[in-house]
C-alpha cells in the first residue's frame, strides 16, 4: 500500500526523491518484518501478507442493547520501551495497536455498487476511525497536556477516552515506598527512563505517570491498556466520580524462553491484542504455518469470541463492561484479552500468577469450560496440544 503510494509519488511529482524513499521503504518493511512471529505461507512457500484492522468479520455479530451506548473517540498512544525494535518513533506495540485500532479502508464504489449517495454516506461515516495521537517517550508535561487535550475533546455522555501505555515500570524500593493513594506502588516512565531516579526519599518521581495521575480522566468514560512489568498498580485506578472504567492490565513477566525466542519483538500481550492467532502460535513456539492451516485456525478463535461474546452479554451484571461493549473497538480489545486470559491460564509455561493479564472488572476474568475447551480444540489443530493442560 505504502510502496504503491510512493511510486505514485515519485512519478508524478518528485521523480529525484526516488531513492531516498527507496532507502525509507527498505527501513519500514526491515520493520515490518520483525513484526512477524509467525510467517503464513502460501503453497508456493511465499509469505502472505495479513491485515490486522478492523472489519466487519473481525468481531462477532452483537444486538445491542440501550445499555450499550458508549463510542470511542479518542485515543492517546503512550510508547517506551526499551527494549523493543522501532522504526523512527514507532515502537513495535505502537505499531501493532495502532493496526488494531484502525478500520479496513473500504472501496465505496466496489462495497456498495447499487447505493445511493446518501446511503454511501451514511455508511462512510459509520467507518470512521476514532482520533489518535501518537506519543513516544514523552517527558510527563507533553503527556498530561495531550491528555488533557484528548479528554476535552470527548463529547459527553457517549463518548471514550481510551489510554494504551506500553511502557517500562517505575517501582520504588520498599524502604522508600510512598503511602499516598494512587501514587505509593510505582508507576510507568513517560519519558527517558535515565531520568528517574529515588534520590529524594520523600517525594516522587516526576518523570513517571501515576494511576492517580488518571483520576481526574475519570470525570468521563475511560478505558486504559496497561502493557508493562508493573501493570498491576493501575488497579488502584478507581472512578470516584461515577464514569464508567475499564482497565486490562498485561502479565507482568514472560516466561525465559519466550524472552529468548522472540527478542524486541514486541510485548505478548499486546500481539494478544493485535492478532490473537499469531499470539497463540508465538507461545507455542511456531514460526510457520501454511495459509490453510493458518485460515482454519482463524475459525476456531472466531468462535471464541462469539461465544465469550454470547456468554459476557448472558451472564453479565457488571453494567460498566456492557456500556463499553456496544463499541466495535472496544469490544474487540475485550474479547481478545478473555482470549488471551484463557489461552495462558491453560499453557504450561504460563502458570505463575505473574504471567496472568488482569482486569479491574472482575466479570473480564471468564473461567469457562467450554472456552477452555476451544482453546484446546484450537491446540489441538495446531498440534501444540501438548503445551496445554486439560481442565
Amino acid at each position: 500500500e505504502l510502496s504503491n503510494q510512493i511510486d505514485d509519488y515519485v512519478a508524478s511529482y518528485e521523480p529525484e526523491d526516488q531513492l531516498e524513499w527507496s532507502i525509507v521503504l527498505s527501513e519500514i518493511k526491515a520493520f515490518i518484518d520483525s513484526d512477524s512471529p509467525v510467517r503464513v505461507l502460501d503453497a508456493v512457500n511465499s509469505e502472505v501478507t495479513l491485515t490486522h484492522r478492523l472489519t466487519n468479520l473481525t468481531t462477532p455479530p452483537l444486538e445491542k442493547t440501550p445499555a450499550m451506548d458508549l463510542l470511542l473517540e479518542e485515543i492517546i498512544i503512550v510508547g517506551n520501551r526499551q527494549d523493543q525494535s522501532k522504526f523512527s518513533e514507532l515502537t513495535m506495540d505502537m505499531f501493532r495497536i495502532l493496526q488494531t485500532l484502525e478500520r479496513e479502508p473500504v472501496d465505496e464504489a466496489s462495497a456498495l455498487p447499487t447505493a445511493t449517495p446518501t446511503a454511501t454516506s451514511t455508511n462512510s461515516s459509520k467507518r470512521e476511525n476514532p482520533h489518535k495521537q501518537m506519543l513516544f517517550r514523552p517527558n510527563i508535561d507533553t503527556l498530561l497536556t495531550y491528555l488533557t487535550c484528548s479528554w476535552k475533546d470527548v463529547q459527553v455522555p457517549h463518548g471514550v477516552l481510551l489510554v494504551y501505555l506500553s511502557c517500562d515500570e517505575v517501582k520504588f524500593p520498599i524502604d522508600i515506598q510512598r503511602h499516598v493513594q494512587g501514587y505509593d506502588s510505582g508507576g510507568v516512565v513517560a519519558g527517558k527512563k535515565n531520568e528517574v531516579s529515588f534520590n529524594d526519599r520523600f517525594s516522587i518521581e516526576m518523570q513517571c505517570l501515576y494511576p492517580g495521575d488518571l483520576t481526574v480522566y475519570t470525570r468521563k468514560p475511560l478505558f486504559v491498556i496497561v502493557d508493562s512489568d508493573n501493570s498491576t498498580i493501575f488497579q488502584e485506578l478507581l472512578s470516584p466520580f461515577g464514569c464508567p472504567l475499564v482497565v486490562l492490565m498485561s502479565p507482568e513477566q514472560t516466561p525465559t524462553y519466550l524472552q529468548e525466542l522472540h527478542p524486541l519483538r514486541g510485548s505478548l500481550y499486546t500481539l494478544f491484542l493485535h492478532c490473537p492467532l499469531a499470539a497463540f502460535c508465538s507461545i507455542s513456539s511456531i514460526d510457520n504455518l501454511p495459509f490453510g492451516l493458518w485460515e482454519i485456525g482463524l475459525t476456531y478463535v472466531d468462535r471464541f469470541m462469539a461465544e465469550a461474546s454470547r456468554l459476557l452479554c448472558r451472564n453479565c451484571t457488571d453494567e460498566q463492561i456492557l456500556q463499553f461493549f456496544g463499541d466495535d473497538f472496544l469490544r474487540l480489545l475485550i474479547l481478545r484479552h478473555i482470549f488471551c486470559s484463557a489461552v495462558l491460564s491453560l499453557h504450561k509455561s504460563f502458570q505463575s500468577k505473574m504471567y496472568q493479564p488482569s482486569a479491574n472488572r472482575v466479570q473480564l476474568s471468564m473461567d469457562s469450560d467450554h472456552l477452555n475447551h476451544m482453546v484446546l480444540d484450537l491446540a489441538n489443530h495446531l498440534g501444540v496440544q501438548h503445551d496445554f493442560f486439560t481442565k
